[in-house]
């Protein structure tokens, strides 16, 4: 068995194991964009080869962070995976702390991962501290005779591609929700434009004055609207989810999704919203250099890729 970093030319051998192991079609492209372009440098992927094939998979893609002092890297544990043939011979807990170590000697802050109930334990031996507890929100959108013709909602326009004008945004109101990722106009675009695939995102903006004052990311498909990303600036956020609300009902969306933000109540029954039992998930970080920031803001579209 061999242990050692990712090469070029090793693509193949890793999308056919992510293939077998996640029963889905992983396609170069999306690799690529995904670990080797993001806005703070390629990954890092340790791998587990056997004669030659790719049987194991631990990679950490690094990320801009705001840590509520300063600006830093910390990075996101994604597509964990061994061999159905393989597994039981430690080559997980080996590409963890072979890939840790390596992040360690970066400089690297902490990592930050979604695990399922399942890998929760084994990350938990592995030094993944639980944070929070994630839930997804529901609200139904059919029309009704107290929402319809609703007036007082800003009118949001789609933004057709995200430019320097979102940095200010940013620069002013990105960290006053805690410690979490850079979302500035880089990220925005290589996150939500660059992405291969079919483009279901909508950048929803409120304007005034030719300026920017606030913007929600959208991910529309089958009659549901997921909200990915909501910076309310210095905007009333209840007002702005409610013309996010009134843009998607206008479309025909009958549900939107949404995870809690420092700008959101925690339990949002009052804004309409129910829990959905089903998609509940934990936030649990991993620290490499120095201390856990003891909170982190987290949005759906910080897990859009798994």
């Amino acid at each position: 068995m061999e242990f050692r970093s990712y090469r070029l030319g090793d693509e193949g051998g890793i999308l056919t194991l992510l293939s077998t192991v996640f029963q889905e079609k992983r396609d170069l492209a999306r690799w690529r964009w995904y670990y080797q372009e993001g806005p703070a440098g390629p990954a890092l992927i340790r791998l587990a080869l056997h004669g030659g094939r790719v049987v194991g998979h631990r990679a950490l893609v690094p990320y801009r962070i705001w840590n509520g002092r300063e600006y830093a890297v910390a990075c996101q544990a994604s597509d964990a995976a061994v061999h159905p043939d393989y597994r039981g011979r430690g080559i997980f807990s080996r590409l963890t702390k072979e890939v840790l170590a390596a992040a360690k000697d970066r400089g690297w802050a902490f990592v930050f991962s979604f695990p399922n109930e399942k890998s929760l334990p084994l990350n938990r031996r592995l030094g993944w501290v639980p944070r929070q507890k994630l839930r997804k929100w529901v609200k139904p959108l059919f029309p009704s005779p107290l929402t319809r013709g609703k007036k007082g909602l800003p009118a949001l326009k789609v933004a057709p591609g995200v430019g320097e004008e979102f940095d200010p945004l940013w620069e002013l109101y990105g960290g006053r929700g805690g410690p979490g990722l850079c979302k500035d106009a880089r990220y925005l675009r290589w996150r939500y434009l660059a992405k291969p695939g079919p483009k279901n995102y909508t950048l929803l903006t409120w304007q005034e004055g030719g300026k920017i004052q606030a913007y929600s990311v959208l991910a529309v498909a089958g009659g549901r609207g997921h909200l990915l990303d909501f910076m309310p600036g210095s905007q009333d956020p209840l007002i702005f989810l409610r013309g996010v609300e009134k843009y998607l009902r206008q479309r025909g969306v009958y549900f939107i999704t949404l995870w809690p933000v420092p700008e959101l109540p925690p339990t949002p029954y009052g804004l309409g919203y129910i829990p959905n039992p089903l998609r509940a998930g934990t936030l649990a970080l991993c620290p490499l250099a120095g201390e856990l920031p003891p909170t982190w803001r987290v949005t759906a579209g910080d897990t859009d890729y798994a």
